[in-house]
């Protein structure tokens, strides 16, 4: 038995005329009437009653019709399901994001993508920068919303840009440097909180950079291992810190956020994806969120 059979034994049922069944099939008649014969045979069963002048099912033939037509009906929802998957329409899609990006900007990113692919399953990860990366290079993510410094020196990755960041330096709002210029000699003196370079190795690289491009050399007293307690300890007035401005999504009300000026200031705020993960839907969500498909 196979699906072939299965499906002349349904045209059939629906004519009840071989003739005009096999014009539907664009077979020839003889080849209809032995595929039907074969499957009677094989399933032991009548299930047409035939004479000279009318064909009709029989009532095994009516049952077995019945279940027939729901094989074939869940044959062509598989098909379809699969060619949706295979073209991105359906399936799943893992996205690895930073908290911060998460507060500030999925409410505008993602709805759109879920209206136009609501049969695409969206599983989300929040990651510091680090974890992000390995989880991309592993697959374990599809596409990730992070910063591109700690990308760069990875050959499977691929990233676009999607809109740059500013740094800046934090401290409370009562510290006596948040009430002037920057003084970069006097912030020489100052307790430093930066997330464990573990955590963010490419980030701690950055800041100490930024630093010296200004003339000085952080001292890093504190290192805890999430932003929440970062944010904790600036709130405390335990030291100050360099982040990405974005992170005043932490702010309760007492920090201070004063935008560092230059280049190397800057952050490029991007979406990431590895270069050969298969996965269809990855082009659809880079064509959602900023118009340009994956590769591109």
């Amino acid at each position: 038995m196979n699906i072939q059979q299965l499906h002349y034994f349904d045209v059939l049922a629906q004519y009840l005329n071989f003739s005009e069944a096999s014009k539907h099939l664009f077979i020839a008649q003889p080849a209809l009437s032995h595929s039907i014969a074969c499957l009677e045979t094989e399933l032991k069963i009548r299930l047409f009653q035939r004479d000279t002048r009318s064909v009709r099912l029989t009532a095994a033939g009516t049952v077995f019709l019945h279940e027939v037509r729901e094989i074939l009906g869940r044959l062509d929802n598989a098909i379809e399901k699969a060619h949706q998957t295979d073209a991105g329409f359906s399936g799943s899609l893992n996205i690895g994001f930073l908290s911060t990006l998460i507060k500030q900007h999925f409410p505008d990113w993602i709805p759109p993508f879920q209206e136009k692919y609501p049969n695409l399953n969206l599983h989300f990860e929040q990651m510091y920068m680090a974890p992000l990366r390995e989880a991309l290079e592993q697959e374990f993510i599809d596409v990730a919303f992070t910063r591109s410094f700690d990308l760069v020196d990875s050959p499977t990755l691929q990233w676009i840009k999607i809109y740059d960041e500013k740094s800046s330096l934090i401290l409370r709002e009562d510290h006596p440097l948040a009430q002037s210029d920057i003084d970069f000699k006097a912030l020489a003196k100052e307790p430093f909180i930066i997330i464990a370079p573990h955590i963010s190795p490419y980030w701690h690289l950055k800041v100490i950079q930024i630093c010296a491009n200004r003339g000085f050399t952080p001292h890093f007293a504190h290192r805890p291992l999430s932003m929440e307690t970062v944010y904790a300890l600036l709130d405390a007035g335990l030291g100050v810190a360099i982040l990405p401005n974005s992170g005043q999504v932490y702010n309760k009300g007492n920090l201070t956020f004063i935008d560092l000026e230059g280049e190397d200031a800057k952050i490029d705020v991007v979406i990431a994806w590895k270069k050969n993960n298969l996965n269809p839907a990855i082009p659809l969500f880079l064509d959602t969120i900023i118009g340009c498909p994956a590769g591109f």
